[in-house]
């Protein structure tokens, strides 16, 4: 959306911003420190489906995926991410709002944003095992990359890319709290 928009967006503009924009077609999973057949079992219960308006982009296109198995680390990080915006196109404000949705990592030195943190929040309710995660929105001239990372200890892995994929799923299908969605619109200005 042009920038003259940004206070404009509704929660339906948002619902089918993210249906039609953050779906199967459009990403890719990594992980490190997990196992495969965790990482496919928790994709797998969401159901993703190919975006119905997917349209292809002339140049820049995201493409890629890669998976990398154990490497004895003592945390597992995992990346969800597919094709986002580019710096000079209308939809690069409707990923920032969405960014400030699921919840940025900190703007500014020192901060924590674990108010504003929807991933975090969710994950705080289901487990007591350390972890983090973020989304984040990355715009160049002709392409971006929009995605989440989540960090935990390898066993608790499979919960953590369970709850972040049912968040993205909540953001998808559900209505977003006017609240929230002003306070996510008020972060990006």
């Amino acid at each position: 959306a042009p920038l003259f928009q940004l206070g404009e967006f509704s929660r339906d503009m948002l619902r089918d911003f993210v249906s039609n924009t953050y779906s199967a077609d459009r990403m890719s999973i990594s992980a490190s420190g997990v196992e495969i057949n965790d990482l496919l079992a928790a994709v797998d219960t969401m159901n993703l489906q190919p975006s119905v308006a997917a349209k292809s982009s002339p140049s820049g296109a995201y493409s890629g995926g890669e998976i990398r198995e154990n490497n004895e680390d003592l945390l597992a990080y995992t990346v969800l991410a597919g094709e986002g915006a580019s710096g000079s196109g209308d939809e690069m404000w409707n990923f920032a709002v969405l960014e400030q949705l699921l919840g940025a990592g900190p703007q500014i030195r020192w901060a924590s944003n674990t108010t504003n943190n929807k991933l975090n929040a969710a994950l705080t309710k289901k487990t007591p095992e350390p972890f983090h995660a973020q989304a984040f929105n990355v715009n160049y001239s002709d392409s971006g990359l929009f995605g989440i990372s989540a960090v935990t200890v390898p066993e608790n892995s499979e919960l953590v890319i369970k709850t972040v994929l049912e968040q993205l799923h909540e953001l998808a299908t559900k209505p977003v709290e006017p609240q929230s969605l002003q306070g996510a619109k008020n972060r990006v200005k």
